[in-house]
C-alpha cells in the first residue's frame, strides 16, 4: 500500500522530508516528492504519476485535495500548522531565505514577491504576505479534514514531542516495527533544530535570514497586528477554527 505524506509550506516540511527520506532509505522504499503539480503533469494526474513510477512513499509539500483524490488506496499523514504562524514564517522566509529553485522547480512568483517585500516596511510586507500566502493556504480551505486513512498531525505537537508524534506517524504508515532498534532516536538527533542550524542556535533563538528561523509555535502574536488579522479573516474565513486552533 502507498504511504502518503501531505505536508504544508512553512510547516516543517523540509525537516520532516529529511526524516521521511531517511526512513524510506533505511527500509529500501522508493521515495517520491512533489512540490507543484507541474512535476507530474506529463502523467495526466497525481494518480497517473504514482501508477507510472510506483513509489512506496509519496510526499506532497503543497497538497491539493483534487490531486489526492486521484491516488490509489493509501495510508496518509497530514502535517499542518496554525495558519497564522505559517504567514509569519512565510514572510521572513520569502523575504530573506527561501530558495527560488527547489529540485529543478523555479518559483517565479516568489522572485517578484521578494522584490516587493524588500521595498515595503514590515507592516505593509506582512499585509502583502497574507495575500500571497493564498498560494498554500487556499488548498487548506478545501482539504477534507475527515478523509479516511489520513492521520492529522499538528506541527506544534510534532516539534514539542517529536518522538511520540513520529511513532504515531510511522505506526500509521505501518513501518514502525520494521525500523531498527534505536533508529528513531538517532534520526531525530541527526535532524534536530540545532543540527539543522549548524549547531549555532537553540529552539527559540531567532535568525531572520535562516530557513529555520525560530522553531517555535505562537510566534504570530509577536508580528500580526489587528489589521493583519482582520485581513486574514476576510481572506481565509474560518480556516483557523477548522484546523482546531483558537483566536
Amino acid at each position: 500500500m502507498l504511504r502518503a505524506f501531505y505536508a504544508r509550506h512553512r510547516a516543517a516540511s523540509m525537516w520532516s522530508k529529511a526524516i521521511a527520506q531517511d526512513v524510506a532509505a533505511t527500509l529500501g522504499m522508493r521515495f517520491q516528492i512533489y512540490f507543484v503539480h507541474d512535476q507530474w503533469a506529463q502523467h495526466g494526474s497525481l494518480g497517473g504519476a504514482v501508477e507510472a513510477l510506483r513509489p512506496d512513499f509519496l510526499m506532497l509539500t503543497n497538497a491539493r485535495q483534487p490531486d489526492v483524490d486521484t491516488l490509489p488506496e493509501s495510508r496518509g499523514v497530514h502535517l499542518f500548522r496554525d495558519p497564522r504562524d505559517m504567514v509569519v514564517s512565510a514572510y521572513f522566509s520569502h523575504r530573506n531565505s527561501h530558495p527560488i529553485d527547489v529540485d529543478g522547480v523555479r518559483w517565479t512568483e516568489l522572485i517578484r514577491h521578494r522584490i516587493n517585500l524588500r521595498k515595503l516596511d514590515k507592516d505593509a510586507g506582512m499585509m502583502a504576505e497574507v495575500e500571497f500566502s493564498g498560494y498554500f493556504l487556499d488548498h487548506m480551505l478545501s482539504w477534507d479534514l475527515d478523509a479516511p486513512n489520513v492521520l492529522p498531525v499538528r506541527m506544534e505537537d510534532l516539534v514539542t514531542d517529536s518522538a511520540t508524534q513520529w511513532r504515531r506517524m510511522l505506526a500509521h504508515w505501518d513501518v514502525l516495527d520494521q525500523l531498527p532498534e534505536g533508529f528513531l532516536e538517532k534520526v531525530l538527533d541527526k535532524h534536530s533544530f540545532g543540527q539543522m542550524t549548524g549547531g549555532a542556535r537553540k529552539v527559540g533563538e531567532e535568525d531572520e535570514k535562516s530557513h529555520y528561523r525560530k522553531g517555535v509555535a505562537g510566534d504570530w502574536r509577536n508580528h500580526l497586528t489587528e489589521d493583519h488579522l482582520e485581513l486574514f479573516r476576510k481572506r481565509y474565513g474560518d480556516l483557523v477554527e477548522r484546523l482546531g486552533y483558537e483566536w
